[in-house]
């Protein structure tokens, strides 16, 4: 399985104060969605139809629409900016699976470019009617250690009429990026590619500039465990999704690691006594990374996932699940259903402790901010 990490980068066309085009992504169980989104024009009002018509796209993929539906719609109701006053937009958007199954389409848009051993190489779509608009489709498998590149043509129409006639093209920057990545870090090349285009072309950006770097790696897994299931017949296929869950494990429950330890037939030794309500106990058992209390461990995790991860330590145990949060790819949920009527108890209420359900949606939202894929099983 295949994890897409994403890094971007943008730059203003010269004299504007916004950008005119929009970068969105997710991370959903049918793929990893990324898109390059430009809107007509340049300053506010490019910046509002690239948001508007990116949003729309990732709007229409989160309710289940087809990754090529999605796309051909948005593609077919541009035609109608040719004949009257309405907002245009091209975009470049990549579908990209687990098992590095890639589809990826251009509207009126820059090419994208893969890396594989070294190597770029400009992708030919294959270019079709949908209504009376063009669309280009290519598909491409990806491999660990690949790059795929997309891109707005504030890089490709770099050196228009100054450097280039026809401007820098695919295949110009594809050449520069090869020769530069030797040195620099990820983050620093999208730099360096962003100024060379702003060289070429007289020393100023004639448009906006927008890039995605996707790498393709391996993922880390992370399983949290937490909350007994809902019926006590549960118990066994909860204990079977522990002992089969790939990557780090980590138990938040007393009650889950008690059902765990009998079902296992494992030992559950204390490891830490806890600090208090800031760090609760920690325990010990076979083939889990962490065992620790629930739904107050859970509550502090949610609380310090909007800092940033160098002011975390690893001095409490909610920090340091928040670490593991931090490094992990893909989080798997699973989640037992029984419900604690502890936590309606007043001192909960009082200390602002919210329920385990309310708590991990929280959570869950602020992981998906973060770039992470989520998963939630339930018993």
């Amino acid at each position: 399985m295949l994890f897409y990490e994403s890094i971007t980068h943008q730059s203003f066309k010269h004299g504007q104060i916004v950008c005119g085009d929009y970068i969105s992504s997710a991370r959903l169980k049918s793929g990893s969605y990324f898109g390059v989104f430009d809107g007509i024009g340049s300053g506010i009002y490019a910046n509002i139809t690239a948001i508007e018509c990116g949003n729309r796209w990732l709007g229409m993929i989160e309710n289940a629409l087809s990754f090529s539906e999605t796309c051909e719609m948005l593609a077919s109701s541009m035609h109608k900016a040719r004949s009257r006053a309405f907002p245009f937009t091209a975009f470049n958007c990549a579908r990209l699976t687990g098992g590095g199954h890639g589809q990826i389409f251009t509207y009126e848009a820059p090419k994208p470019v893969l890396m594989r051993n070294g190597m770029l190489h400009v992708i030919e779509p294959n270019y079709y009617t949908v209504g009376y608009e063009i669309i280009g489709e290519s598909k491409v498998t990806l491999e660990e250690g690949d790059q795929l590149l997309l891109f707005s043509d504030g890089v490709s129409q770099a050196g228009l009429g100054e450097s280039y006639t026809f401007g820098w093209g695919e295949t110009g920057f594809a050449e520069y990026y090869a020769k530069q990545r030797k040195e620099l870090d990820n983050t620093a090349l999208l730099e360096r590619v962003a100024e060379e285009c702003r060289i070429i072309s007289g020393g100023r950006h004639e448009d906006d500039t927008s890039i995605i770097l996707i790498k393709c790696r391996s993922p880390e897994h992370l399983n949290i465990f937490t909350g007994p299931p809902s019926t006590k017949e549960k118990d066994k296929v909860f204990a079977k999704a522990f002992k089969k869950a790939q990557g780090k494990k980590i138990i938040c429950g007393s009650t889950t690691t008690d059902i765990f330890a009998r079902e296992l037939n494992e030992t559950i030794k204390l490891k830490e006594k806890g600090l208090g309500y800031n760090s609760p106990p920690e325990y010990e058992m076979k083939g889990a990374e962490m065992v620790t209390e629930g739904a107050m461990v859970l509550n502090q995790v949610s609380n310090i996932l909007d800092a940033d991860e160098i002011e975390i330590t690893t001095d409490t145990s909610p920090e340091r699940i928040a670490l593991l949060f931090y490094r992990a790819d893909i989080i798997h949920f699973h989640v037992g259903n029984a419900r604690n009527k502890t936590h309606q108890l007043l001192p909960f209420r009082q200390l602002g402790i919210k329920e385990r359900s309310e708590v991990l949606k929280d959570i869950a939202e602020k992981l998906k901010a973060k770039g992470k894929m989520v998963y939630f099983d339930y018993y």
